[in-house]
């Protein structure tokens, strides 16, 4: 199975682990899913019911963006959902992987579990074992009280 259809399948896992106890709110995110392939809604109607029906749940937002077409980026931001698609993002590069790597080591110094799980995310990753769904869904919930950290971390996140 291509890692995209794999991602796809671990994020729909992950937003109805999320909702098991609110089914409601995953049968709506299907019905959204439906109304795009069926071309009845856009994609930046897609991006406003995602983050009306994730609210509350960043970590499944910001993982949506791995699906959106070229171009389009969910933000956390208030009023986000106004402005014009956002340009390309700038190519991140070795220099700033190593600077990134050494902000996680500093602001969890005294939590070697933190930087230990990520860098085991990443490596499971980069031999196939872990969608790049689910590897956002975890770096998530390990950076979930350091947002700057999470933003930091999408910019390395491959842009389909």
């Amino acid at each position: 199975m291509p890692t995209s259809e794999k991602d796809a399948l671990g994020y729909l896992d992950a937003v109805k682990q999320t909702f098991r106890d609110e089914p409601q709110t995953h049968e709506d995110f299907l019905e959204v899913l439906k109304d795009y392939r069926a071309m009845r809604i856009d994609t930046t109607s897609v991006i406003a019911r995602v983050k009306q029906l994730f609210r509350g749940h960043p970590d499944l937002i910001l993982g949506f963006n791995t699906f959106l077409p070229e171009g389009y980026k969910i933000s956390l931001a208030v009023g986000d959902a106004k402005k014009p698609p956002p340009p390309r993002k700038k190519p991140v590069d070795f220099e700033d992987a190593i600077t990134f790597i050494s902000k996680i080591k500093r602001r969890f110094q005294g939590d070697a579990r933190v930087y230990d799980s990520f860098m085991d995310v990443l490596m499971r990753f980069r031999s196939g074992r872990l969608p790049i769904a689910e590897v956002y869904l975890r770096v998530a919930e390990l950076f979930k009280d350091h947002s700057d950290l999470l933003e930091d971390f999408v910019k390395f996140l491959p842009e389909s």
